[in-house]
């Protein structure tokens, strides 16, 4: 014996439609095909509603799985941009705070170089009792003395005279 089924009630029942009622997109035929005269007794195409809880509870999961993924991906958007604006506005607090040490080194710098600057005109001042014009003239004009300065100086006081 040969079955051939077709499922079309469970649908029809699904969508809300009666049993026992004639629809041309609901048809189920189910033929047995044997060399006896007598019919076999008939089979229960009942599968119950256990598939479709399945699906429901499937389906749901997933759903939440996928909510849970959107709401972490839209929580690490939002972490980082607020990391970001406090990491500027840490910037901006930081930049603000050094101001004050930083007027204090460079007012410690002025300081050191007014003090380099009177030792350097003091001993410009010592220097300038023992200058001689002649010399001061002749380096201009010819350079700095070279190795032998001396013999280059009073060559340089002869040909300026």
């Amino acid at each position: 014996m040969r079955a051939i089924i077709g499922f079309g009630e469970r649908k029809a029942k699904q969508e809300g439609y009666r049993d026992n009622t004639e629809d041309e997109r609901f048809r189920s035929v189910v033929v047995f095909l044997s060399h006896s005269p007598v019919p076999p007794p008939p089979i229960d195409m009942d599968l119950g509603d256990n598939i479709d809880d399945t699906i429901r509870v499937i389906t749901q999961i997933t759903d939440i799985v996928g909510g849970v993924t959107m709401l972490s991906i839209f929580l690490e958007g939002l972490l980082a941009t607020v990391l970001d604006l406090l990491g500027l506005f840490a910037a901006f607090i930081g930049a603000i705070l050094a101001l004050p040490g930083i007027w204090l080194k460079v007012d410690q710098i002025v300081h050191f170089n007014g003090r380099a600057q009177g030792m350097w005109n003091a001993f410009q001042d010592m220097a300038d009792q023992f200058r001689d014009p002649s010399l001061t003239y002749a380096r201009s004009r010819h350079g700095p003395p070279p190795a032998g300065h001396s013999r280059a100086i009073a060559r340089c006081r002869r040909s300026s005279s």
